[in-house]
């Protein structure tokens, strides 16, 4: 029996009852022979949309069982170190619901580069901490078996680069 390979596309709205993936405008779909209709950019879009509806599971099925994920309050609050696994990455967004009143991620630019997808953008928020307003961010995004397997966070682009770069 062949597998089905999963490919992501945007969900037209209907009046049915929707799913988890449809509250975030997305779908998966089982099509093999359409490869041309996965695109790692496009699976980074609809990760960006999961975690700013807070839908978990769709944020899941974009993530590949061992992925890992640093973030930049991840030193704070997740005692320095990275979220593993579907289980670290429930536990991240538990943290970002008991940690901030409100987060917002808003990607600009969304790019292949080399290995890697990155994304440019900027992240708002109100936390018991404080405010982030329009604060500029870069995400590097790595994939294996068409899920994202590696994020990374960062607030200063020097770094981003060096971390691309593999320095």
């Amino acid at each position: 029996m062949a597998s089905a390979e999963l490919h992501l596309r945007p969900q037209e709205s209907s009046s049915k009852k929707e799913n988890p993936a449809q509250r975030n405008n997305l779908a998966v779909m089982s099509t093999p022979g359409q490869e041309d209709s996965f695109s790692e950019e496009r699976a980074v879009s609809y990760l960006f949309a999961a975690f700013n509806s807070r839908d978990v599971e769709a944020g899941l099925s974009l993530l590949h069982p061992e992925i890992v994920f640093e973030t930049v309050s991840g030193t704070v609050v997740n005692d320095g170190k990275p979220y593993r696994g579907h289980a670290g990455m429930r536990q991240y967004f538990a943290d970002v619901q008991k940690h901030w009143h409100e987060l917002q991620v808003n990607p600009v630019q969304i790019r292949s580069a080399g290995g890697a997808v990155v994304a440019l953008g900027q992240v708002s928020g109100v936390g018991g901490a404080g405010a982030l307003q329009a604060e500029p961010a870069t995400w590097i995004f790595k994939f294996k078996d068409r899920l994202v397997c590696s994020i990374q966070i960062f607030s200063d682009e020097r770094q981003a680069k060096r971390a691309l770069s593999g320095d």
